[in-house]
């Protein structure tokens, strides 16, 4: 009998292992769908995705299942930018897009809708393609299919640029810049910075317009939102902030009192990590907090991982949807765990 027991416990073993990676698939693809129904049934899935891929010891494999749901992702926002449309996914949770709709991120004379793939927002979409890019550099020396490796960096690049996020745009250049020094995977460096020189000149007409657009008020309205978040942070101690949940409803009510007109839009979390989390905990409690986070993501993350991850500060510094979205922050984590 007991020579029959390990080939039983090893199909168990793979039976269990592909239903794990399966459920990570299914995590990862419908996360930020789920999000815009329920946000805590996306910050269930969210732990559970944590809990599996900290459980889950083949890493090549799973690393290879969250690249392919995040190049279907990418290939969902290219898509959309191409028919300028939404694919009529809204039963699976798709933002609805149209020029016509107030709220949807668009651009330009021609009113140029931005990629928003399956995410709640064209920002969120191209940091999410950041963190893609970065879990791409950090399996180059697990994958050896190059091919594969070649047109992943060649989608999600793109959707990247089609999502016309400046945190994003920044945080491509900054790694760009990091890979060229990276020597370690060979040829693999020069076709990826390749390919974000070439689509950066075959768009730059479309990066013209969006930067140049006179009615886009992101650059200002941010400037306010930065401007309203110091006067909070002013107005509570240097240990304790406005607390959790309340930035938003405290921004309103300061608003009202000073006399400010604005509108529904326009309450909402400062677009920067730093200046969020000190107006919600306060400020020793941030510094004392980074410390903590810094210190150990640099004694447990390996030294080339660290430094690939510092091309997401932009994304850190001027918005906040990494730690305010499920789906983004749970990717974060991702990245980190991994």
């Amino acid at each position: 009998m007991s020579k029959f027991r390990y080939p039983y416990s090893m199909q168990n073993n793979k039976t269990l292992e592909i239903i794990m990676l399966s459920l990570v698939a299914l995590g990862v693809f419908f996360l930020p769908l789920l999000e815009t129904v329920s946000y805590w049934g996306a910050l269930t899935v969210g732990i559970a995705l944590i809990v599996l891929i900290m459980s889950f010891r083949r890493k090549p494999e799973l690393i290879v299942i969250i690249l392919f749901c995040l190049l279907i992702h990418a290939q969902w926002g290219v898509a959309e930018f191409i028919i300028q449309d939404d694919l009529n996914l809204r039963l699976l949770g798709e933002t609805q897009l149209s020029i016509e709709k107030i709220g949807i991120a668009k651009f330009g004379d021609d009113k140029t809708l931005r990629a928003y793939g399956p995410y709640r927002h064209a920002n969120s979409f191209g940091g999410i393609m950041v963190i893609a890019l970065i879990l791409w550099l950090i399996s180059c020396s697990r994958i050896v299919t190059l091919r594969f490796l070649n047109l992943f960096s060649l989608v999600i690049v793109l959707a990247l640029l089609f999502a016309f996020s400046r945190s994003a745009l920044i945080s491509l250049l900054l790694l760009s810049l990091i890979m060229s020094f990276r020597r370690d995977i060979g040829s693999r460096r020069f076709v990826f910075v390749g390919f974000v020189i070439i689509l950066l000149i075959i768009f730059t007409p479309y990066y013209i317009d969006r930067f140049s657009d006179p009615r886009d008020m992101a650059v200002s309205e941010r400037l306010s939102g930065y401007n309203w978040s110091f006067q909070i942070i002013k107005e509570n101690s240097l240990w304790k902030g406005v607390g959790s949940g309340m930035y938003k409803s405290v921004l309103q009510k300061n608003l009202v009192e000073a006399g400010i007109k604005h509108s529904a839009w326009q309450i909402d979390f400062v677009h920067s990590v730093p200046l969020l989390v000190v107006a919600v905990i306060g400020l020793f409690p941030a510094i004392t907090l980074s410390v903590i986070l810094t210190g150990l993501i640099y004694k447990y993350i390996s030294r080339p991982k660290f430094v690939l991850m510092l091309s997401m500060l932009p994304l850190l510094l001027l918005d906040h949807y990494l730690i305010t979205q499920v789906a983004p922050f749970t990717f974060l984590l991702l990245l980190i765990f991994i």
